[in-house]
């Protein structure tokens, strides 16, 4: 089974009704105390929010579409709040990002038309904060955060005449755990943290102030941040600090009166926790709580994690039946949130392209503008010249009008999709060189302290003081640092320049090289009590090729076979000389690759990659490296495969390598990465 790590994406928290109360508290509040104006509009939003309450989200948005149509004199402020009242329903109620976005825009537009960013700086602040939320339900965190960046400034320099107002207070601490998720989600984890626990503390410090709420509230907000910092911990590796985090959003938000779907999230973070950290049997608690909390709070995102995570459960309980029906649903699942996501991604396509259309149209309309003020000046000389001259320039500016028009048409649609064509290219090139750059950068960086801190494990390792705990933990790091510098190794091959033409070509024996690596990696093999039966012929079978580069693939294929091989199973190794190449063969007794990732296994960090029979991590590199060396060689790599059988993987060789330019493998690789 595929088994990959997940990572629980917390969604934006929905606006729940506090957010309409503090609608009302902003609209009872001065705004910067500059001339507010009027808003008539209030008693529709208080009957709106009853409405609400008993007779659900459709009724309410028909009473407010009919008050708001029939009311006269509206001033901007009722038509903020009107577009607002139907952000938070719409957010609430799960409407489609298009209409979340634009309620968001609206707002924005109103304010900016009239400029009311001083006089209306509450509402101006609530429109930043919707806008903000649009972005972030779209994933686009860093745009997210400059809004709610500018929002809680106007928070903190303009709203003091409203500093008690719940709604200032409900709406400040949105601010800041979302401004933690935007950096959360950008990558930066400390400013993600600061956020965080600023969010905790302003809580605790104004909670106070407002008695008259209930505790639930409270209660239900620190909940949820616990969830999202203990996410965050989940993600780095912190699992000691994320833990108590989970459990006690759990306990929180398991409450009646309580979100009981972020309690669900926060159950399936804590068995991705337990997953990670080896702990099984640790996991049916969660996921049993998980699933009940999911019944009463359907999300499909989240019911697509727990049927992974319960198929993972019942794979380490030997219940493959069980396992298989989980992976279906997951799969299934999966497909439909995939197909729904790239259609709002293709629908938010098509309004950028619509923008960019109408941005060109503008621009051309100048331009014809411009030609038509340039020939009426030169009609007016020349009629001055003298009238036939001016009637036949006339007659001749009429005839030649037409197939300008006709030619700037043609050549404007020309000109455009070159340029989109162009410009989609680059932005690809540039794409691919930066991502293959990031990535030698930071696998290069780790590299030193990685190996710094494997050196000085074994030297702890040496103090015979340590106790057995003290060194079961130091082995642990030993163990971590040597997959960390044994992945970055990998990255920095995958990422490096592949030129074959520049590879040293000479005349090998096969036997010779097979006889001395199995030597040297039967010792690995005995550490799992397998053993390593080679057979080579007699004679010496050379092969002329680049030894360094085949000796990493034979040891990627047969370290596999080691991996995904149990306990007391033996690994056979065989060389065969053909008429035209030789053929080596490595089978094992192992796990098997199922159907349904055979056609992934040699892709460039594949999702195909599985731990271990013992918990080796994989990486999802090396079989893919392999395969570039040996096509490089004019070769070819396969493998024929029987689920819980085992595998048997060919690499079959020409005796004289055909190296190829290296310009012939860059699709592929870019491809694969």
């Amino acid at each position: 089974m595929k088994n990959r790590k997940t990572v629980i994406a917390h969604p934006l928290r929905k606006a729940s009704w506090y957010g309409i109360l503090g609608l009302l508290f902003l609209a009872s509040c001065r705004n910067g105390g500059k001339s507010p104006e009027r808003m008539l509009l209030r008693p529709v939003i208080d009957s709106a929010q009853r409405i609400y309450e008993t007779s659900g989200a459709d009724a309410a948005l028909r009473y407010m579409d009919a008050a708001y149509a029939t009311a006269a004199d509206k001033t901007p402020r009722d038509r903020i709040n009107y577009y607002y009242f139907k952000f938070l329903v719409g957010t609430r109620e799960h409407a489609g990002a298009d209409s979340i976005m634009a309620y968001a825009d609206s707002m924005l537009l109103i304010i900016r038309d009239h400029n009311l960013e001083e006089p209306l700086a509450n509402d101006y602040m609530q429109a930043l904060y919707a806008k903000g939320d649009a972005l972030f339900s779209r994933r686009q965190y860093n745009s997210a955060f400059e809004y709610y960046f500018r929002a809680r400034t106007i928070g903190r320099s303009r709203l003091t005449d409203c500093e008690d107002s719940f709604g200032i207070f409900y709406r400040r601490q949105e601010v800041l755990a979302n401004t933690a998720l935007s950096y959360d989600r950008a990558g930066m984890t400390d400013s993600a943290l600061k956020y965080f626990n600023e969010a905790l503390q302003f809580i605790s410090q104004y909670e106070h102030r407002y008695p008259e709420k209930s505790r639930d509230f409270f209660g239900t907000a620190r909940g949820v941040i616990y969830g999202n910092m203990g996410q965050l911990y989940l993600r780095t590796g912190r699992y000691h600090e994320a833990q108590p985090l989970l459990e006690q959003s759990i306990a929180i938000n398991t409450r009646q009166g309580h979100d009981n779907h972020d309690a669900a999230l926060a159950c399936l973070k804590l068995a991705q926790l337990y997953r990670e950290t080896g702990q099984p049997e640790r996991m049916a608690a969660p996921l049993q709580a998980a699933d009940t909390l999911l019944r009463n709070n359907p999300d499909p995102d989240a019911r697509e994690i727990w049927h992974r995570h319960m198929a993972w459960y019942y794979e380490q309980e030997r219940q493959p039946a069980a396992a298989l029906m989980h992976i279906n649903r997951s799969v299934a699942l999966g497909d439909s949130l995939l197909r729904g996501r790239k259609h709002l991604d293709r629908t938010d396509i098509l309004q950028r392209m619509s923008i960019i259309e109408s941005q060109n149209q503008i621009a051309l309309l100048k331009k014809n503008n411009d030609a038509k003020r340039f020939f009426l000046y030169f009609a007016l000389v020349m009629m001055i010249m003298g009238a036939v001259i001016a009637l036949l320039i006339y007659l001749n500016w009429r005839r030649s009008r037409r197939y300008i028009r006709t030619l700037t048409r043609l050549n404007l649609k020309v000109r455009q999709q070159r340029n989109r064509l162009q410009q989609a290219l680059r932005q690809l090139e540039t794409s691919h060189k930066e991502k293959d750059k990031i990535l030698r950068v930071v696998a290069h960086d780790l590299r030193s302290p990685v190996a710094g801190i494997s050196a000085l494990t074994d030297l702890l390792l040496q103090d015979p003081a340590l106790t057995l705990e003290q060194r079961d933990n130091l082995e642990l790091i030993r163990l971590a640092c040597e997959g960390s510098l044994t992945l970055s190794k990998e990255i920095l091959d995958a990422t490096g320049d592949f030129e074959p033409e520049k590879w040293a070509i000479s005349a090998t024996d096969m036997g010779r090289m097979l006889e001395n690596h199995v030597g040297l990696l039967r010792l690995r093999a005995k550490e799992k009590q397998q053993e390593i039966m080679l057979s080579v012929p007699e004679q010496p079978v050379e092969v002329y090729m680049s030894s360094e580069k085949i000796s990493r693939v034979i040891d990627n294929v047969i370290v596999n076979a080691i991996k995904f091989s149990p306990q007391d199973t033996c690994i056979e190794v065989c060389l065969t000389a053909e008429a035209e190449g030789v053929l080596v063969t490595v089978k094992d007794q192992g796990i098997g690759i199922p159907a349904a990732i055979s056609g992934k296994v040699f892709d460039m960090f594949t999702e195909a990659k599985r731990y271990g029979t013992t918990g080796e991590k994989p990486y999802g590199l090396g079989l893919s490296i392999s395969r570039q060396i040996v096509e490089a060689h004019g070769g070819k790599i396969w493998f024929e495969s029987t689920p819980g059988e085992g595998s048997l993987f060919l690499i079959r060789l020409p005796y004289l390598a055909k190296i190829a330019p290296a310009a012939a493998y860059e699709n592929g690789l870019g491809q694969s990465r």
